[in-house]
This record gives C-alpha cells, sequence and structure tokens, in this order.
C-alpha cells in the first residue's frame, strides 16, 4: 500500500526504559507535557477511523502552510481503506483542548514498532503543548501495550522538527 522512501535519519523512542518521562523525554518536553496537563488539554484514540474527517480538514491546512508536495496528500477513501485493511493496526489519536481538537495524528502499529505516519497541529493554538502531549502518550500507549519502538519519522531538511523530535529521546 506504501512505497518506502529513504527521507534522512529518523527518530525513534525506546519503549524498553523504565519510565519514558524521566529516561527519554528532554526536560523541555517534560515541562511542556507537565503544561499541558495543567491547562487540561486530554488524548483520545480512534481506532476505526472515525475522525478522519476532522484529520484531514487540519491535515489539508498544514498541507498548505507548509507547501507540502502533493506526494503526501491522501483522500479520505485511501485513509478509510487504511483502517479497513489494518484494522488493529491503525489508530488516530487527538489532543483536545477546551473542545476543540488541536493535534491529531495517524500512527500505525506493527509489533515492535509504533510509526508516527501523519499529522497536523491546529495553528490557532500553535503555543499549546498538545502535540508534546500526544506523543508523549502514544509512547505510553506503546509501553504498556508491548511495543518497544516509537518511531517519529525524518525530518528532512527541517532543523527544528529534528530538533523537536529530538526532545523524545535520548
Amino acid at each position: 500500500m506504501y512505497e518506502l522512501v529513504p527521507n534522512y535519519t529518523t527518530v525513534g523512542i525506546d519503549l524498553s526504559v523504565e519510565s519514558i518521562f524521566m529516561d527519554e523525554l528532554s526536560s523541555k518536553k517534560r515541562n511542556m507535557i507537565r503544561k499541558a496537563k495543567k491547562l487540561g488539554i486530554t488524548i483520545h484514540y480512534d481506532f476505526k477511523g472515525e475522525n478522519l474527517d476532522r484529520f484531514l480538514s487540519l491535515y489539508e491546512k498544514t498541507i498548505i502552510k507548509n507547501d507540502i508536495s502533493d506526494y503526501y496528500r491522501f483522500s479520505k477513501d485511501f485513509l478509510l481503506d487504511n483502517f479497513k485493511r489494518l484494522s488493529g493496526k491503525i489508530l488516530i489519536a487527538y489532543a483536545e483542548f477546551e473542545g476543540n481538537i488541536i493535534s491529531i495524528a495517524i500512527f500505525l502499529l506493527n509489533a515492535p514498532y509504533i510509526h508516527y505516519h501523519l499529522a497536523s497541529n491546529d495553528t490557532n493554538h500553535k503555543g499549546t503543548p498538545a502535540n508534546d502531549a500526544l506523543i508523549y502518550e502514544i509512547a505510553e500507549y506503546g509501553k504498556k501495550n508491548g511495543y518497544k519502538y516509537f518511531m517519529l519519522g525524518g525530518a528532512g531538511s527541517n532543523s527544528h522538527l529534528h530538533s523537536h523530535k529530538m526532545g523524545f529521546t535520548k
């Protein structure tokens, strides 16, 4: 269903450590996750693809804002087919703040790996650490469910994105 294409160095979180929070996360990421909890950001899971419209709405804005190639644009039918064919191995997780989804991502699950596949964040909540909380909660989900690694993917030439991902692993 997918073609693998080399895309620079990838970053992963070791889920076998005793404490992801203390053993993997940078102090800055720990502070952002604490802040997210204080703000009341909650994380939700969707294993059936019921939130694909919400995902695609934010994702389309991300594609336009960042001038992302059409290679990364996927139709709703294609993604629904993913949920059908990959049942139990794909999920949408999202961060909610004040009743709004402000960070949302699709993850692929194939033990021993979780793969951070596609993601989007609401630019109206840019200073809110929802994405940090989302990634951390998925890492904890993975650890609790026997996964060994959470692959965050590459960052291409985007040094800010690479630095963001590196904050989740030592």
